[in-house]
């Protein structure tokens, strides 16, 4: 029903927004971002991917109330692949009651549909009521900080967090356009440039340690609403390599799953603003929680 919100990349061009007193600043929490449905017979998680994941969060499945948060699983010092795996598992063995749910914005609120309608200075007080009236350590209002930007994102870097989102007070809960790409009214700001893109195709790898197996994934992303090609990349482990490897071939347990069609997330040194094109890309991970009509290169 509802879909999430995508926030732009702080470009140089939108610097500008640091000064402008209706934008406010959150921590950027590296996690899994999802809804937290509270409904009248309990609650429940769902992905941004769609998929429900609450029956590993006992902790978080047991609320009762009449709304929809949106905000990030997370847990200080746990890389976010982990709380990946705990939600995508069936046999769990770990715990995960120290998984908090980081709520930075509200979607629904006693039945009524607060999207498009409701400015974000409007919602949060509603995500205050929403928040207090769980009363419970494991879901968190984030807070805006109060300090200059720069100093805010040091900080959190240096502590090893992701970064910052600056959001307009005056936006409503939309896309821009009512489609995937993200809004121009939330931005984020991360210690290191990331991209999450679409897998085309494949290299050949050269002769020696990598003969026979795959060298490199073509990959591309959606521009003024095309598929396009935008690179190769490479970096990924041998483990890595070994399962994409059977996945083009269609081999193995990896031969269940699409060789191509899936969403990864590179490294890159910055994007070519002409052509859209990653510098120096590297593999890191694979991204199931997001589709690709979800890669959007935005200049």
């Amino acid at each position: 029903m509802y879909k999430h919100m995508n926030a732009c990349p702080l470009k140089p061009n939108k610097l500008h927004i640091k000064t402008n007193p209706r934008y406010k600043i959150q921590e950027k929490f590296k996690g899994i971002r999802c809804f937290l449905f509270v409904r009248p017979e309990g609650s429940y998680l769902q992905t941004r991917g769609g998929f429900f994941v609450e029956q590993n969060f006992p902790h978080l499945a047991g609320f009762k109330g009449n709304f929809v948060l949106d905000g990030e699983m997370f847990q200080r010092g746990t890389e976010d692949e982990v709380v990946a795996g705990w939600a995508n598992s069936k046999y769990l063995t770990d715990d995960t009651s120290k998984v908090t749910f980081e709520c930075f914005d509200i979607v629904e609120y006693m039945g009524e549909d607060l999207t498009e309608v409701v400015t974000l200075e409007e919602r949060d007080v509603f995500r205050a009521l929403a928040v207090k009236e769980l009363r419970s350590y494991a879901v968190n209002f984030v807070p805006y900080l109060d300090q200059d930007p720069s100093q805010a994102f040091a900080e959190i870097v240096s502590q090893g967090g992701e970064g910052l989102v600056y959001k307009n007070l005056d936006s409503e809960y939309m896309q821009r356009d009512g489609d995937n790409r993200p809004a121009n009214h939330w931005y984020k700001e991360k210690g290191v440039e990331t991209y999450d893109v679409i897998a085309l195709g494949y290299t050949e790898a050269k002769p020696g340690k990598f003969e026979g197996m795959i060298g490199a994934i073509e990959y591309g992303m959606f521009q003024d609403g095309k598929l396009a090609k935008l690179g190769r990349c490479s970096g990924m482990d041998d483990a890595t390599r070994r399962m994409l490897t059977d996945m083009s071939q269609g081999t193995g347990l990896a031969g269940h799953y699409s060789s191509t069609g899936f969403v990864f997330e590179v490294l890159a040194a910055g994007q070519d603003p002409n052509s859209g094109a990653l510098i120096e890309p590297r593999f890191i991970r694979f991204r199931n929680d997001k589709k690709p009509e979800e890669c959007i290169y935005e200049p």
